[in-house]
């Protein structure tokens, strides 16, 4: 039976990802900070606790060397205010949760000759552009590219992608539009598209990324993929 690997998995997309490639015959492990059962399989971790992923990992991968795909998916939204506003200790914990954690992983996988076909790294537009008030989730979202980047880079035979799944409906876009868009204008514009219904379904997006797998497999590895410019829907 072909094996995934997915963090995040017990909510909104990572939940609708497990799902499709359960559906599509795919032996589910994973790490995620909410599971309240767990298997041998699935393991729950507090992420930014980054010193318990190796003894997780551990468990996970002893008798499992060889992936289909190892998704990144796991991460957290943080604080969304003005910069002067945010607390060292906020930035750190967004950085422990959305970059050092999966730095972990990859090391883990690397070092121990884990198989891989891909390693996907779920990504954002945030990645690519600061908004008032995002700073501190763009911080994280950057480095979470440029770590994937680099590992593209130093290891050839590994392939890498940050891919951008777009808008979907999930806690963190409700979150945004409950944050006041008179002292956060960037949020305004999440409260457009959901108004106008351009928000994905998390099973919607996860659909997506299994149908352009191997599109996404295709692309040279450390590329920026943003599911909007794919044609499979």
């Amino acid at each position: 039976m072909k094996k995934i690997f997915i963090t995040g998995l017990k909510n909104g997309f990572g939940k609708s990802l497990k799902n499709i490639f359960y559906q599509n015959s795919f032996e589910i492990y994973g790490i995620s900070k909410s599971i309240v059962k767990e298997t041998n399989k699935i393991k729950k971790i507090d992420l930014k606790n980054t010193k318990n992923i190796n003894s997780k990992l551990n468990l996970l991968f002893k008798n499992n060397k060889k992936f289909e795909y190892l998704i990144l998916n796991a991460g957290s939204l943080g604080p969304i205010t003005k910069t002067v506003e945010l607390k060292i200790k906020e930035i750190k914990k967004n950085l422990d949760i959305n970059v050092f954690s999966n730095k972990l992983i990859l090391d883990y996988v690397i070092k121990n000759n884990i198989k891989f076909k891909s390693i996907i790294a779920i990504s954002s537009g945030a990645s690519l552009k600061i908004k008032f008030g995002w700073y501190n989730y763009c911080l994280s979202k950057v480095a979470l590219r440029f770590l994937i980047e680099s590992y593209a880079l130093e290891y050839k035979k590994l392939h890498l992608i940050n891919y951008n799944p777009g808008l979907i409906e999930t806690s963190m876009q409700r979150k945004l539009r409950k944050i006041n868009s008179k002292k956060i204008p960037s949020v305004k514009l999440f409260k457009e598209n959901y108004i106008k219904g351009n928000i994905q379904k998390p099973e919607d997006a996860a659909i997506k990324l299994y149908n352009n797998l191997s599109l996404i497999t295709s692309k040279q590895s450390g590329s920026y993929i943003d599911s909007r410019n794919l044609n499979i829907k």
